[in-house]
C-alpha cells in the first residue's frame, strides 16, 4: 500500500501527540519500594489456621446426605426393608463424625510421611494409616 506525502505527516504528527499524553499521564511507580514476597509456606499456613478457626464442617452438608441416602437407599433394597430417613441431627452428626474419621487418617499419614523423610503424601501413607486405624479398633473392642 502506498501511501501518500500527506497521511504520512498526518499519521507522524498524530503519534508523536498520543504518545506526549501517554507519557503525561502514566503514573511511574516508586523506585525505592520493592515488592513484598510471603516466605514458602505462609499462605497455606494461613488457610490452615482459617479452616481451624471455623465452627462449620468442612464436607458441604447437601452432597453427604445425598450420600447418605443412597447407601440407605442401598442397604434398604438389600435388607428388604421399607425406606429409612435420617434427622438432621443424625445426619449432622454423621458429618461430624466423617470429618474426625478424616483428620485421625490425615494425622497418622502426615506422621507416616514425616517418618519417611518426604515432604508430599503418599497413597501409601494413606493405606498404611487406614490400616493403622483398622487394628488399633480392632484391638480395642476386643
Amino acid at each position: 500500500m502506498a501511501r501518500t506525502k500527506k497521511e504520512a505527516i498526518r499519521n507522524l504528527h498524530s503519534t508523536k501527540s498520543v504518545n506526549e499524553n501517554d507519557a503525561k499521564k502514566t503514573k511511574e511507580a516508586p523506585k525505592d519500594r520493592k515488592t513484598y514476597r510471603h516466605k514458602n509456606g505462609y499462605r497455606i499456613n494461613q488457610e490452615i489456621r482459617n479452616q481451624q478457626r471455623k465452627v462449620s464442617t468442612v464436607i458441604p452438608k447437601a452432597s453427604f446426605s445425598r450420600l447418605i441416602s443412597e447407601i440407605l437407599q442401598n442397604v434398604c433394597i438389600e435388607k428388604g426393608r421399607s425406606q429409612m430417613q435420617f434427622s438432621k441431627e443424625a445426619r449432622s452428626a454423621l458429618v461430624e463424625a466423617a470429618e474426625t474419621a478424616i483428620v485421625e487418617i490425615m494425622q497418622i499419614a502426615t506422621v507416616l510421611q514425616s517418618h519417611a523423610k518426604r515432604e508430599t503424601l503418599s497413597t501409601s501413607d494413606l493405606k498404611l494409616a487406614d490400616v493403622i486405624i483398622n487394628t488399633i479398633y480392632k484391638t480395642s473392642s476386643e
